[in-house]
């Protein structure tokens, strides 16, 4: 499930093959917050069913567990540490790891007790106005310049929502 939860941060669309991402982290650890306080320590992933529905995923439980300013969620076999960032009202950006590779980033609300993410693949990314300064395009890639403003960027990306892909809630 981690996988999923990963190739949802990772690589959606799959039209687009690629998303918002770096080699550093944009995000220092002090600016993390824990923002699933609350939610307990399993989280259940529910994805879009072909009617747009919500559809709880087969393999879709998750361990969660905070550790200073950012989470480790767990699926038994694969750790993603994401660190949260609060944007305004519901909104958050996201910055996740899993194992050697670089830091992938999505937009998410927290709303009504889930956490809503929001796919961000680059060719939908490069259509965002705001964003020239922040993130380089090269042949259907993007990547946050160093440097850039994280936050105007999480921003920007607020103010032209992407699609919500996967919906993450407390178990019980």
């Amino acid at each position: 499930m981690l996988r999923r939860l990963f190739l949802c941060l990772v690589l959606l669309p799959l039209v687009a093959a690629c998303v918002l991402e770096s080699e550093e982290p944009m995000i220092a650890e002090k600016d993390g917050v824990l923002a699933l306080a609350g939610f307990g320590d399993t989280l259940i992933a529910y994805g879009k069913s072909e009617t747009g529905e919500w559809k709880k995923e087969e393999d879709g439980k998750l361990s969660l567990r905070a550790e200073d300013n950012h989470y480790k969620i767990w699926d038994g076999n694969n750790t993603m540490i994401v660190t949260f960032v609060p944007l305004d009202g519901p909104w958050w950006g996201i910055q996740a790891k899993m194992g050697e590779e670089g830091y992938t980033y999505v937009l998410a609300e927290i709303n009504q007790g889930a956490i809503i993410l929001r796919e961000n693949g680059c060719s939908e990314i490069e259509k965002v106005p705001g964003l020239e300064g922040a993130v380089a395009f090269s042949g259907g890639d993007c990547k946050v310049k160093p440097g850039a403003d994280w936050r105007a960027m999480f921003v920007s990306l607020r103010n032209s929502p992407p699609p919500a892909s996967m919906m993450l809630k407390p178990q019980g």
